[in-house]
């Protein structure tokens, strides 16, 4: 049987506002009210979904390009790294580039869109955008209005006493306070105690030769040498195999030296000076980035590989590629790299109106303190929430996923989906052959209008007919008011289970000396090739945050 909890009365906040840390950490993030520029919804798009792109976007024929004058660049992958050369590349050098991609939509991993159900969702898994250079956060702000958002995740751990606990992680000082690992009844109360207590916990690694301290040779070294073993074995330990198949002590020390050690009650997962949200998604940056510039001609649906086997790819001076190195080279015959993948199971969860008391169907086990909340929330407002945070992390053995993600947390939904409002935009804006919705999992085709269709296969631009997507937009109108539809929205929420896999979209490289020394090969072929340029995280099998 299924323990029994108050819901959440509303998204995760604090007295300084909707996704916003508590007022003495959620002062030190620089980013304040709306910031930014997002150019299409000056200009008069006022939809929050992705664009519906016009045919010769999506077709992934090259044949109308192959007559053109030979493009500076050739970048293969519409993402973050590809995304960003093309556009610097125009404003700073006037350079001409064609960007590729063999999926059906803008911005890589970073996409997101608005389901049917008039939720703001990530096809690919959450992103959170943080950053403390000035430079980066000047560049981001002008493709999107930005806004505030301080990213805290809790876990649910076992304590002491073998209770599940709802917990901050990265771990605070209420971490170890509610996991009981002070000490009996004793309760840390400042950060002279916290750091005391790490002192006490840390087990530092030492060469066994001189007795001295040397750095860590693996994550379980890493680890232990930064929170000790309580929190690692309660927290890190399992959750790191369930991330990376691997136990810590199988994984380079890096992947562990990332823990932030918190001696504060500061719970944010980032401790960076500028952290926020895209107001209307993630893809809206790319759109801005790509769509606009007459420099930069974009074809979905469209595979490198399948197109230089047919010898059809547009004459070019340099190739930039920002895919697997190792797919590249396939034809070498080394053997693969190794990537960790995430694979999705989205749930819509109806509002089962049942006032302050519902299932609890987090794990299935008794899950003491998750979201509970005397005030009786659930009779209070009209939104129904399924957990207590965006993200809840799952580090136990026993249970299959690693962490559960509720996008409506966020503050930026779309305005409808504001407690009380019942009115949608819902589109259809797949792109690729087969997508048959919004989203993964969603089948619930919305309505195309034809006549934004031929608005947008009118917007060509002259240098090879790859169509600018903003040519009609710029002149004030909104090429999205055809597909507008009013629809009831059902009373619910979007939650998304993640569980790590070998198999699929590669998101992660798993570091460690077989894969590293593995990569280096396809290193030392990359430098040999000529005019060709490998750049970005799956081509320089490297982990990097969204600002690097």
């Amino acid at each position: 049987s299924h323990a029994r909890h108050a819901m959440p009365t509303g998204p995760f906040a604090s007295s300084a506002g909707v996704g916003r840390a508590e007022p003495e950490w959620a002062v030190l993030n620089k980013v304040v009210g709306v910031c930014g520029e997002d150019a299409l919804f000056t200009s008069g798009e006022k939809s929050e979904a992705p664009l519906v792109l016009p045919s010769n976007v999506t077709d992934g024929d090259l044949s109308s390009l192959l007559k053109e004058t030979e493009f500076d660049l050739l970048i293969v992958g519409a993402g973050l790294s590809g995304a960003t050369l093309a556009e610097r590349c125009s404003k700073e050098l006037g350079m001409r580039s064609l960007v590729i991609d063999k999926r059906g939509h803008l911005g890589g991993n970073c996409y997101d869109y608005v389901t049917s159900d008039n939720i703001r969702a990530s096809k690919y898994g959450a992103h959170l955008f943080h950053t403390s250079s000035e430079k980066v956060w000047r560049y981001v702000t002008k493709f999107s209005e930005w806004i505030p958002f301080d990213h805290r995740v809790k876990g649910l751990v076992r304590d002491s006493d073998g209770k599940t606990q709802l917990v901050p992680i990265p771990p605070t000082q209420e971490t170890v306070n509610l996991l009981k690992l002070a000490g009996g009844s004793k309760e840390i109360e400042n950060e002279k105690e916290m750091e005391a207590w790490y002192a006490a916990q840390r087990v530092v690694p030492t060469d066994k030769k001189t007795g001295l301290p040397r750095p860590p040779k693996n994550g379980e070294e890493a680890a232990l040498s930064l929170v000790g073993p309580d929190l690692y074995e309660k927290i890190f330990k399992h959750y790191t195999k369930k991330q990376w198949d691997k136990y810590p002590e199988e994984l380079d020390a890096s992947v562990l030296m990332r823990l932030p050690c918190r001696t504060t009650t500061d719970d944010r997962y980032f401790s960076d000076t500028h952290q926020a949200l895209p107001r209307r998604g993630y893809t809206r940056i790319f759109e801005n980035m790509l769509l606009r510039d007459e420099n930069i001609a974009v074809k979905l649906n469209c595979d490198y590989f399948a197109n230089k086997r047919n010898d059809t790819l547009p004459r070019h001076k340099l190739l930039v590629y920002t895919g697997q190195i190792d797919t590249y080279y396939a034809s070498q015959g080394l053997p693969k790299l190794e990537y960790r993948s995430l694979r999705f199971e989205e749930t819509f969860m109806e509002d089962p109106g049942l006032g302050d008391e519902t299932e609890d169907v987090l794990d299935g086990k008794t899950n003491d303190g998750v979201g509970k909340d005397d005030s009786n929330g659930a009779e209070k407002t009209k939104e129904y929430f399924f957990q207590p945070a965006m993200v809840v992390n799952y580090p136990s053995p026993d249970v299959p996923w690693t962490r559960i993600v509720e996008y409506k947390h966020t503050p930026n939904q779309p305005g409808g989906a504001a407690p009380g409002d019942t009115s949608i935009d819902t589109r259809d804006t797949s792109n690729g052959p087969g997508d048959t919705g919004n989203g993964p999992g969603d089948t619930r085709n919305a309505t195309r209008a034809t006549g934004a269709a031929r608005n947008r296969r009118d917007a060509t631009n002259r240098n090879g007919g790859v169509p600018r997507c903003a040519t009609s937009i710029e002149s004030g109108t909104n090429t999205n008011s055809n597909t507008t539809v009013k629809k009831r929205r059902r009373k619910g929420t979007l939650i998304a289970k993640e569980f790590s896999t070998a198999v699929g979209e590669p998101y992660y490289p798993v570091p460690n000396p077989k894969n590293r020394a593995l990569y280096e090969k396809y290193a030392a072929l990359a430098k040999q090739e000529k005019n060709v340029a490998f750049v970005g995280r799956l081509a320089s099998y490297k982990y990097f945050n969204m600002d690097q």
